[in-house]
């Protein structure tokens, strides 16, 4: 029987080869995107076992035997082959009720007054960088955050009590928008997209069921979320 692994990356960390059969996949898209995917290509390809491993740490791809990685954002080694299988913005949402007790923001700036939660990217402050729909101009803010986490799944039930403004992926939870529950906030004013990738190394040989579940993510994902925001 083969073998097949994946494993998450958020942007900024890092791969190095390896020699096993291996995915990476970046955290929080477990339950929305790998998990699907996994069981439907094992649906199809039953004699496969697939290993998963969710990380935002530097991976060694030899040591950790990682053939295939997840990989959101641009990618910074050049030793990489990439497969793009998703391409979506984050968005700024919020609990309807707490716009409600407050003055919806207009431009980035006025995000100071607000109590926001961010994905924790370590450190004390963190940057976002906004694009405007139409006039094309970039702001960037930056802040100390009333709640981070290194975990958008995490994020999404305080922003549902009403917790303030934040950001959230479309991949994670998107039925929380979708039904109104959150809504986006200062639609004109946008997150940069980003690319969701399937990585590999290069210079080496990528067993077969890594080939099929490359082509089989490729065509998938995007009926997985067929309305992403871009």
């Amino acid at each position: 029987m083969d073998r097949l692994s994946l494993d998450c990356l958020l942007p900024g960390s890092s791969l190095t080869p390896s020699q096993g059969r291996s995915d990476l996949a970046p955290p929080t898209i477990s339950d929305t995107l790998l998990t699907p995917l996994v069981t439907a290509f094992q649906a199809s390809y039953p004699n496969v076992r697939v290993q998963i491993l969710v990380t935002d740490r530097v991976i060694d791809h030899i040591a950790e035997g990682i053939d295939l990685a997840f990989r959101i954002g641009p990618l910074k080694d050049s030793s990489l082959l990439a497969r793009k299988i998703l391409t979506y913005r984050r968005q700024l949402v919020a609990n309807p009720d707490y716009l409600k007790t407050r003055k919806p923001p207009e431009a980035p700036k006025d995000l100071l007054e607000h109590r926001l939660l961010a994905f924790w990217r370590r450190g004390i402050e963190t940057s976002w960088t906004f694009v405007h729909r139409d006039r094309g101009g970039r702001e960037t803010i930056t802040f100390q955050p009333y709640l981070t986490m290194n975990d958008f799944a995490g994020l999404a039930p305080a922003l549902l009590a009403g917790g303030g403004i934040g950001e959230l992926p479309p991949v994670v939870q998107p039925e929380l928008v979708r039904q109104g529950r959150l809504v986006e906030v200062m639609p004109d004013w946008r997150f940069p997209t980003w690319d969701l990738s399937l990585v590999h190394l290069g210079n080496r040989h990528i067993p077969k069921p890594c080939r099929l579940f490359k082509e089989f993510a490729a065509q998938t994902a995007p009926t997985l979320f067929p309305d992403l925001p871009r």
